[in-house]
């Protein structure tokens, strides 16, 4: 059942007759309530934040009003807290390149729904010794019921966490790839800045991994800028010793692999592992040296993610009728989609065989005619849009002086497209048709 809330008002009037006093009542008004009533709730499941370690946040909105509404969340970020790029997460789902400081749209939150946003921050040593505060503020717009578009807030609670700064090293990993949507064959290039915030220094061992259905470009890896030629990927880099305050920085590159492998949409995660060792600097002198080796906790470096974009093309092809003479005339129907993510520019080639010749004025494309090709033979279709399905019509006439009994034939689309500034050209080819030519003798 819908919520539904009520403003009240009745009014009173107190009057004296003779010695009397008396008080008389109005009838009472009920005007009712309309519009979305957010509840903003954040958490975490962290106990605790230190400098430069990610922790994860959640924020679920649950509209229980009784109106739909638009929202947009923004973060309120303190001094000395920052944003991880590409943590966001919907319902478990990633959003690439989603970011909550500069506003994150949700769409329309119907009633009764609920939606759980996470994210991930992370607070620098201004910060320790403090807390780390967070809330989330959200906009939000309606349509009430007499037509006016009403806008409106909401904030979630203060979310508190202590920031405390441990002993010994503490390795952090932050990752970032170049492109947060990419087609097939591009290049993926990842960093990881692996700092350490802690206060001694230590041996790091990273565990750096490529995403399923990419493959990794040989000598890629560079370790601050110098190639590591010979690894290759899962394959362990060793950072050498990392002093308190310091950072390497190591890049690795991968490359997305073909339209048979990944479709259109598909999420292409990734995340870093370091771990090593450090000897503490508090230990005697006296004791064994293996005894002054100590592990420290291993690093887990923010998730990024791309997302795999490129038009994806079926053409279907019918011809009509599969038997026929010299001088008949033969209807074709095509059908172009799109079941890809991105925009392409299409053409249709072949649009006829040997030993045939197009109707002039016979082709309809949506169901509108259109010109016959120029010399070149390419029929233009303009932009088709990810989901569209553009059908085509035409005729071709089987030549008076035709040899063949058997024609055999297909249809091309030449499509063209541009993502990352990179322009790619491409074709699809129909399935194939069959006519039999039937000679009359005389």
């Amino acid at each position: 059942m819908t919520k539904q809330e009520w403003l009240t008002n009745q009014s009173r009037i107190v009057f004296n007759a003779g010695d009397s006093r008396h008080i008389a009542f109005s009838n009472t008004v009920s005007t009712p309530l309309v519009g979305p009533d957010f509840v903003l709730v954040k958490s975490t499941e962290a106990a605790q934040a230190s400098p430069g370690i990610p922790v994860i946040f959640t924020v679920s909105i649950t509209n229980s009003g009784n109106r739909d509404a638009e929202m947009t969340l923004y973060d309120l970020l303190q001094e000395g807290v920052t944003f991880v790029p590409n943590s966001v997460h919907r319902d478990g789902v990633p959003l690439p390149g989603a970011d909550p400081v500069a506003g994150l749209d949700l769409g329309v939150v119907s009633i009764h729904q609920t939606i759980r946003i996470t994210f991930q921050l992370v607070a620098d040593m201004r910060l320790a010794g403090k807390q780390l505060l967070n809330q989330i503020r959200g906009e939000y717009t309606f349509q009430a019921t007499d037509g006016r578009i009403v806008e409106g807030e909401a904030f979630s609670n203060m979310a508190a966490l202590p920031v405390i700064v441990t002993g010994g090293p503490d390795i952090t990993i932050t990752l970032s790839v170049n492109k947060s949507s990419a087609g097939p064959g591009e290049t993926l290039r990842y960093t990881a800045i692996v700092a350490n915030i802690g206060d001694e220094a230590a041996d790091v061992v990273l565990q750096p991994s490529i995403p399923k259905d990419t493959l990794f470009v040989p000598n890629s890896i560079t370790v601050n800028g110098t190639m590591q030629s010979g690894i290759f990927l899962p394959s362990s880099i060793a950072l050498g010793a990392i002093a308190p305050g310091k950072q390497t920085l190591v890049a690795f590159e991968a490359t997305v692999a073909g339209e048979s492998a990944v479709s259109p949409g598909q999420v292409l995660p990734n995340q870093v592992r370091a771990e090593g060792t450090y000897r503490s600097s508090g230990r005697a002198m006296t004791m064994a040296a293996s005894d002054l080796v100590n592990p420290f906790t291993p690093s887990v470096s923010n998730p990024v993610s791309t997302v795999v974009r490129y038009p994806l093309f079926q053409l279907d092809l019918r011809a009509a009728p599969s038997v026929v003479e010299p001088e008949d005339v033969v209807h074709y129907k095509l059908c172009l989609t799109n079941i890809g993510n991105v925009s392409a520019d299409a053409t249709l080639i072949r649009l006829t065989i040997r030993q045939t010749s197009l109707v002039p004025g016979s082709i309809r494309i949506n169901d509108t005619a259109a010109a016959n090709p120029g010399p070149s033979g390419a029929l233009d279709l303009g932009t088709v849009h990810p989901g569209s399905h553009v059908p085509i019509r035409y005729q071709a006439m089987i030549s008076p002086l035709v040899i063949d009994s058997i024609l055999r034939g297909f249809v091309t689309c030449q499509y063209a497209y541009e993502l990352n500034e990179i322009r790619y050209n491409k074709e699809v080819i129909s399935n194939d048709y069959t006519l039999h030519v039937e000679h009359n003798d005389e």
